[in-house]
């Protein structure tokens, strides 16, 4: 039986990894996982490559980036007016200040903020941070905080962007990555990051047959983890900050009108416009085209289609991705970090109807400007936490508060337990915190404060 059980299994890790690593689907995740520069160059690549494609318009947003970055002296016959109202570009950072950036949007309590800035200092360029113990000791010198919250305030920074950052080795840069894939299949993250954890030399060196041995698993498993391995994940996480570096350019942007917030597709809208070339396609329905040239003509008119279609899938499931988390964070947008709400990407995932994976490809390296800020994608959906994002429950507090009686301020036990009827597990203590950090006093000096008034 237990025979059995196992080899049901290896055939489930056997075909997931055969779908999720087909060589249509590879293709089709890579182009919704390329940030909207790289997107660029492989249009480029593809349309010099490819002769029945043309590019039937040229991109602007990059183009206007140049503008801007060449001191508006040239232009070309571009007219840029309508992209300078709207301010979409961004200026180029480095990998310390982007992350930075995404500290400064979790809203910590300023001692873990403190050690956060401290620890995104310690890394190099690549987004390693040497000698951990070594740095931890300085924190801890330096703060006067606690080893365990040092780690603690780690695994935060492990979840910014790229993917990876943090990491003190090789070997955990691609474990985090591994974790932010949000596989569906837990026993297939399982054996990934197994694969990983315990014989990442073995498969650097090619040593699969004795990796399938210790895995249990087909020798083409451990092929098919390598290829993920090699597709998937970068072992340089901070390479797209390094010398030379693009911009940062939003891919959607956030309007307001009439107290409704609108998604506006920059790629769509402003990028590379793709078609068949008219004269091949009509050289390939002339009878006179000879078999080989029409054979030709079929396998390039067939790869251009594919291009095409990856990149419609693209504005589409990005479309519906920023959708939904524009609706879920329009308090966010309105009224500042304390309002953002907790989205899952699994829950994402669910209303799209796609895999948790896309979702994840779907976020990475990708861009929103809202409000002449522009906010990485990934950072809008973050995770749960007791029931809501610690931000969240701050936004709940100052609601709570708000909303109370001139004659009725509400101490922070009853605050707790409103909190608890919206199913948020937290301690009074903890709420105490959070409204000394909102700066709100307290019920007694709230009550002196109404009565003077």
């Amino acid at each position: 039986m237990k025979i059995e059980m196992r080899q049901q299994v290896t055939q489930s890790l056997a075909q997931e990894l055969q779908l999720q690593l087909s060589p249509r689907m590879l293709q089709t995740l890579k182009i919704l996982h390329l940030n909207y520069h790289e997107l660029v160059d492989r249009i480029s690549q593809e349309a010099e490559e490819n002769v029945t494609l043309e590019v039937e318009r040229k991109d602007t947003l990059l183009e206007y980036v140049r503008y801007l970055t060449s001191g508006r002296s040239t232009s070309g016959e571009r007219d840029f007016q309508e992209l300078e109202e709207m301010q979409i570009a961004a200026p180029k950072k480095s990998l310390h200040e982007y992350l930075h950036e995404q500290l400064a949007l979790e809203a910590l309590p300023k001692k873990q903020a403190e050690i956060g800035a401290s620890l995104i200092e310690a890394m190099d360029d690549r987004g390693y941070i040497n000698e951990y113990q070594l740095r931890k000791d300085e924190i801890n010198h330096k703060l006067k905080v606690s080893g365990p919250t040092i780690d603690k305030v780690l695994k935060i920074v492990q979840t910014f962007e790229p993917d990876g950052v943090g990491a003190r080795t090789v070997k955990e840069c691609l474990l985090i990555q591994v974790r932010e894939h949000e596989f569906q299949n837990e026993a297939l993250e399982e054996v990934i990051t197994r694969a990983i954890r315990e014989h990442l030399e073995d498969l650097g060196a090619k040593r699969y047959d004795k990796v399938a041995s210790k895995l249990d698993i087909p020798r083409e498993g451990v092929d098919q983890i390598a290829q993920f391995i090699r597709t998937n994940l970068n072992p340089n996480p901070g390479a797209a900050f390094q010398k030379d570096a693009p911009p940062v350019i939003p891919s959607f942007e956030l309007v307001e009108e009439s107290g409704k917030f609108e998604i506006i597709n920059l790629e769509k809208r402003y990028g590379p416009l793709l078609r068949l070339s008219p004269q091949y396609i009509k050289m390939l329905e002339d009878p006179g085209t000879d078999a080989k040239t029409r054979e030709f003509l079929k396998e390039k008119i067939t790869k251009a289609k594919t291009l095409m279609e990856d990149l419609e899938r693209r504005y589409e499931t990005m479309e519906k991705v920023t959708a939904i988390i524009s609706e879920t964070q329009q308090p966010f947008f309105e009224r500042g970090p304390i309002w953002l709400k907790p989205l899952l990407q699994q829950e994402i995932a669910e209303q799209v109807g796609v895999h948790p994976s896309t979702i994840s490809r779907t976020v990475s390296q990708k861009f929103l400007q809202a409000k002449s800020s522009v906010f990485p994608v990934k950072f809008l959906c973050p995770r749960r936490s007791k029931g809501a994002s610690p931000p969240r429950i701050q936004g709940l507090i100052q609601q709570i508060v708000d909303r109370e009686e001139t004659n009725g301020k509400l101490s922070d036990h009853q605050i707790t337990e409103l909190l608890h009827k919206e199913g948020i597990t937290i301690k009074r203590r903890t709420v105490a915190a959070y409204r000394k950090r909102l700066q709100i006093p307290s019920s007694y000096n709230r009550a002196e404060a109404t009565a003077d008034a």
